[in-house]
């Protein structure tokens, strides 16, 4: 699939979520800001890290990491892993769950506001409809 195809699909997706994670952890560790420098060659291909390990890292509880430890040491085989190592790949995986979620409902405000808008020219209820959620979220 091309860089500039389906942009907005490939920062909301599941199928891709997996694939910035991936990015993210590998530029973190070239800034030397994870494992020690040095990156598991099992992070070095593309689409490595998929999606559904960022289902499983969130599901820990705050305070423990068991799920991320597992993922990390035995899924990707990435040895001497530190407590702060387990802190950022969770933290990088609830920030891209995240950022997802806030963009898709972007979208979806985005496409609701302007079908309203488009539909209220036909529909004198949509005009009022419309009026209610402009003001919900742009008060005056």
């Amino acid at each position: 699939m091309g860089l500039n195809f389906c942009s907005f699909e490939k920062f909301v997706a599941g199928c891709y979520l997996g694939e910035i994670v991936r990015h993210m952890i590998v530029f973190l560790t070239e800034k030397n800001q994870l494992f020690g420098g040095n990156l598991p060659m099992s992070l070095k291909n593309p689409y490595t890290f998929p999606t559904k390990y960022i289902c499983e890292i969130e599901r820990d509880p705050p305070h423990l990491f068991y799920t991320t430890e597992y993922i990390l040491r035995e899924d990707l085989k990435i040895p001497n892993l530190k407590m702060d190592d387990l802190r950022i790949v969770r933290y990088v995986c609830s920030a891209v769950a995240h950022r997802s979620a806030c963009l898709a409902a972007a979208g979806k405000f985005c496409i609701e506001f302007f079908s309203i808008y488009t539909n209220a020219v036909y529909n004198p209820f949509q005009l009022r409809r419309r009026s209610w959620i402009s003001d919900a979220f742009f008060p005056r």
